[in-house]
């Protein structure tokens, strides 16, 4: 085995989510692979959701992923590739099967791999019933685990798309906690954390609203017996930014000033209508019809006390969480469930039980 290894871990790039393939590509060609070429990286690791959904042969957003493919082979790492999210990848990296090679893996069921003299265990997305299906393998010992999927540990205030077709295995860390050496480091989770050793990459870029945090990867490199690993920043992530219909100027050309400059300035611009004149909303709706990068956010009615109320009610449900969240702090996922099925349903679940209902296809 090699003095040192370096391990680059990219997840959730969504080629075909924001319609910017070629913008998406050169960012990643910057960034994540100038920085493997630096490294001299010796396995990539791409954990799921390469994919947005699903893509015409010759559509942009297959041909710059394989552009980026055909960069990361060309580096002479390693390369892993796993399946994600049902919804999002459909099997299309099954595509890339021709490449396959001691060096190139395209990874759609639970598989163990030695690589560089490191034992990976490697969890692509399944949407298995049995409780047992994973026990062969956890009963074992690796160096590393990459996954694509869920946490029972992130059930609770999970932040990013968690969108889910069927229903995929969720796992626990403490099926992790003694059998892994280094860490389990993954994607599914569009917001990078950490929880004990497990390792959520997070996006490459910034893909909806509401992802103003810092997107990139995560860079594992092990040397003498010990494995050391930081976040890496994509600062070219797209900007997603809603601005307040109340905070435009009322003059029509001064409205307009403001609005070029932040459609200009963003990747993507909402305005969200909190105003209830008519004339300002006319100038925003005919604006947003002329830029494609710029959307209209509505509620269900116009005005001011309207806005109050809502605040006020938000603000009501922020105290209720919050005293609920004292009441569970400590608890994990299951034993979140387990208390509130006995204590508002009068029932008893054992941790097998609920892991059986999550599990469960519909």
């Amino acid at each position: 085995m090699k003095k040192r290894i370096v391990i680059q871990n990219i997840a959730d790039i969504h080629f075909g989510k924001t319609g910017k393939e070629k913008e998406l590509y050169e960012s990643l060609k910057k960034h994540f692979i100038q920085r493997c070429i630096d490294t001299e990286t010796d396995i990539i690791f791409i954990n799921g959701d390469s994919y947005d959904s699903r893509q015409l042969i010759n559509s942009d957003a297959n041909i710059y992923f394989n552009k980026f493919i055909d960069d990361c082979v060309s580096i002479g790492a390693i390369v892993v590739i796993l399946n994600g999210t049902e919804s999002h990848d459909r099997y299309q990296i099954n595509a890339l099967a021709y490449r396959s090679s001691d060096r190139f893996f395209i990874v759609n069921t639970v598989t163990e791999l030695t690589l560089c003299g490191l034992k990976f265990l490697l969890l692509p997305e399944e949407y298995v019933r049995s409780q047992t299906y994973y026990d062969e393998y956890l009963s074992k010992k690796y160096d590393f685990v990459q996954f694509h999927g869920m946490f029972s540990h992130i059930g609770f205030g999970a932040k990013g798309n968690v969108e889910n077709v069927r229903h995929p295995y969720v796992f626990n860390w403490k099926q992790f906690a003694k059998n892994i050496k280094y860490y389990v480091i993954g994607g599914h989770i569009h917001t990078h954390s950490v929880y004990k050793n497990i390792i959520y990459s997070g996006s490459f870029g910034r893909l909806n609203f509401g992802e103003e945090e810092d997107k990139g990867w995560v860079e594992c490199v092990v040397e003498n017996n010990k494995c050391f690993w930081k976040f890496l920043v994509n600062t070219d992530a797209m900007t997603f930014t809603t601005i307040l219909a109340s905070s435009l100027p009322k003059d029509v050309d001064s409205m307009m000033k403001m609005l070029r400059g932040y459609q200009e300035y963003n990747d993507f611009l909402r305005i969200d209508i909190d105003v209830d004149d008519s004339n300002i909303i006319n100038n925003i709706e005919g604006f947003v019809k002329n830029h494609k990068n710029c959307v209209i956010k509505r509620g269900k009615k116009k005005g001011i006390e309207l806005t109050e109320k809502i605040s006020k009610n938000l603000q009501e449900k922020q105290d209720k969480l919050d005293t609920i969240m004292k009441e569970f702090k400590g608890m994990d996922f299951i034993q979140i469930t387990q208390k509130i099925a006995k204590d508002e349903y009068r029932r008893e679940f054992t941790r097998e039980e609920i892991y059986d209902i999550i599990n469960t296809k519909v």
